[in-house]
């Protein structure tokens, strides 16, 4: 049985966001997930 990993890592930090049967809802998921992260990312980057 395959399984997807969803998640992010970094040098400090590694997460799973979810785990997931089949590959076109974790495909979704990651999806959702790097939006959230270049959000992030942009808002961070404003402040500096």
């Amino acid at each position: 049985m395959k399984v997807y990993v969803v998640g992010d890592r970094g040098p400090e930090h590694n997460t799973i966001k979810g785990i997931y049967a089949t590959y076109e809802r974790a495909l979704e998921n990651w999806n959702e997930l790097r939006g959230s992260l270049l959000a992030d990312a942009k808002s961070f980057l404003k402040k500096e």
